[in-house]
């Protein structure tokens, strides 16, 4: 870890940097809560029919468009 501030940290405020930073490289589709939100809207989607069902697989695709941007 680059650390151009001049401060020097301890080892346990570096590990808590670090923590921090490992948080942030996680896709937001890998997320546990998004994971979760898609899952339910694929039983929802093979759960109903019709207007229903179009909704929820417009919904869907938008959710997954906004993760991946």
């Amino acid at each position: 870890m680059v650390n151009n501030s001049g401060k020097t940290l301890s080892e346990e405020e570096m590990r808590d940097k670090l923590e921090k930073l490992a948080n942030l490289k996680i896709h937001p589709r890998d997320r546990q809560e998004n994971r979760t939100a898609i899952a339910r809207a694929e039983r929802l989607f093979e759960e109903n029919l019709g207007g229903h069902r179009t909704a929820i697989a417009d919904g869907l695709r938008q959710f997954e468009t906004v993760l991946a941007s």
